[in-house]
């Protein structure tokens, strides 16, 4: 008596009907719990060819098995047509236990792998823990790079009122992925299999890593999975087919902000084009145009690259230019280079190069022309998700470095930077988001146009976009989000931050609150959010209110 269970592998049912007609399978019980168990057995009951009835008796067979029935076993029954079978099954006594013994070291290894308590070269367990041990003996193997292994019972015997049996493995060859081929998107960067995903022809196959890696293509924001992965087994190889297609995620966000103005009775209008191209060679590559006004004379431009992988390597190049420009008072440019590492699919850590000077055509009080030059090492977790229409990503970047700023005297100095995004969804139509962003910049001296600039849509709405200065701020963004529909959420916002201006000797704490909707259309989605910025020992105020307003859109 011989019972196999195979983790992977294709019944291939081979062989010639012995007429155009079907042969019909009756079983017969001699009592009405033979007829439940075996009813609870799905088999089919006419089959093309002879093959397919043995295969289907000897499904019966292992599944009889496995609930305990080892003394199971059918009888003829005379028939009078050729295309029917009918059987008789004595159903014996179940067998509530078993124990399992074996000498085999490897097998021995992949119990102890299984976490399964054994000593003495055996160990015994309920009947209906049989089926979930083997299939805990094949995970294991599985994931020793061995997916064809089979279990068997052999030597099955009954002895004081107790069964016993001999487990047997029967291994092949250990399976490398050899090949994974792309259908789908032909021009999909190659190099994203390697670096990214971490699949090489030296992978050695295991269940496990073939979930993760089917799971991070998720991560990889250019591709959208068409139909699950499907393995390939052959003789000597092993082949993994991903089926993707490429997906179009240029993105063109215009906002802009209205609020009144505090000098004249007019209306103040900021607003900011930000324009992200990616992939678009088929390179995985990004590049990122940003244009920020204040409606106070105050420009940002922002240009980033990057590019992954470069020369076929793990290490991918990151390249900024930055202008920001405070009417004639000074004019900032950035200019910055970064090495990153991808060590998984979700995280990246970076060593990075920034250079920076400062104009000062109109010079302030505390404001001075200077250069300075930092090096510093950052870490970015990512891990995309998708709720309702929402399409976010859970985020954690942290910054750390040291910089050197030189005017007349040369200054040490130390910063930190962190920003972190999570959402939660607390029921099928309701979330929290927030959103935090902390800058910490540690000098012995400290200059008005070196200071971190915040404040806005996407850092404490309600105020002035880039309207506050501070060495050392921290802000977290709120909203409870409702989605009435599929195509429409409607948020509460309040917002706080800490702010400590060491050159004014200021510690204020801001905040704002407000509401607002965002809603999908045809072109891309529109949100507007109205906000009122508080600040300490002041009411509030009307005119302080702000309406932001951005349009976001996908091509």
């Amino acid at each position: 008596m011989k019972l196999k269970f195979f983790i992977l592998g294709t019944l291939f049912l081979l062989g010639q009907s012995i007429s155009a007609q079907k042969i019909h399978l009756n079983i017969f019980t001699n009592s009405a719990s033979a007829d439940s168990i075996i009813n609870s057995i799905t088999k089919p009951n006419n089959f093309n060819s002879k093959q397919e009835l043995k295969a289907t008796i000897q499904s019966l067979n292992d599944s009889l098995y496995i609930r305990g029935y080892f003394q199971h076993y059918f009888s003829d029954i005379k028939s009078d047509s050729s295309n029917s079978t009918s059987l008789k099954l004595h159903l014996g006594k179940r067998t509530d236990s078993i124990t399992l013994k074996t000498t085999n070291p490897i097998l021995i290894e992949t119990i102890r792998k299984s976490s399964i308590p054994f000593s003495e070269n055996k160990f015994r367990i309920a009947i209906d823990e049989l089926q979930p041990t083997f299939q805990k003996l094949l995970a294991a193997e599985n994931n020793s790079g061995f997916p064809l292994s089979s279990v068997s019972l052999v030597n099955i015997r009954q002895s004081n009122n107790h069964t016993q049996a001999t487990l047997i493995l029967t291994r092949e060859q250990q399976r490398l992925l050899n090949t994974v081929t792309i259908k789908g998107y032909d021009k999909f960067p190659k190099s994203f299999l390697k670096h990214f995903l971490k699949i090489s022809k030296t992978t050695l196959f295991k269940r496990d890593e073939i979930i993760s890696i089917t799971k991070n293509l998720e991560n990889i924001p250019f591709i959208q999975q068409t139909q699950e992965p499907e393995l390939f087994f052959s003789k000597d190889s092993t082949n993994l087919y991903l089926y993707i297609k490429k997906k179009n995620i240029n993105r063109l966000e215009g906002f802009l902000g209205f609020a009144s103005r505090e000098d004249i009775s007019k209306l103040r209008v900021d607003g900011n084009l930000d324009l992200a191209l990616t992939n678009n060679f088929n390179y995985g590559e990004s590049i990122n145009l940003l244009y920020k006004s204040n409606g106070d004379e105050q420009q940002t431009f922002n240009l980033h690259a990057h590019l992954p992988f470069i020369l076929k390597t793990p290490l991918s190049l990151n390249a900024q230019l930055n202008i920001f420009r405070q009417d004639s008072t000074f004019t900032n440019t950035t200019q910055g280079l970064e090495i990153s590492y991808n060590p998984s699919p979700q995280s990246e850590i970076s060593l990075a190069y920034n250079f920076e000077s400062s104009t000062t055509p109109t010079p302030l009080a505390s404001t001075e022309e200077f250069t300075k030059n930092r090096i510093g090492l950052g870490f970015q977790y990512n891990r995309r998700t998708t709720l309702s229409f929402f399409s976010n990503t859970e985020t954690i970047k942290i910054y750390t470095g040291f910089a050197q700023r030189q005017t007349e005297n040369t200054v040490t100095q130390f910063a930190l930077g962190i920003e972190a995004i999570k959402s939660f969804n607390t029921s099928n139509n309701t979330q929290i988001h927030l959103k935090n962003k902390t800058h910490y910049l540690q000098s012995s001296s400290y200059l008005t146009n070196e200071l971190e600039r915040f404040g806005g849509m996407n850092t404490l709405r309600g105020f002035k976009e880039n309207s506050l200065n501070a060495n050392t701020f921290s802000s977290i963004q709120s909203e409870f989000r409702y989605t009435p529909s599929s195509k429409l959420y409607i948020n509460s916002i309040f917002d706080l931050a800490y702010i400590k201006n060491d050159i004014t000797n200021q510690k204020n704490t801001l905040y704002s609150f407000g509401f607002g909707t965002s809603f999908l259309t045809q072109s891309g989605t529109l949100k507007l959010n109205l906000a009122n910025g508080l600040k300490p020992k002041e009411g509030f105020d009307f005119s302080n209110t702000i309406l932001h307003l951005t349009f976001l859109t996908v091509f």
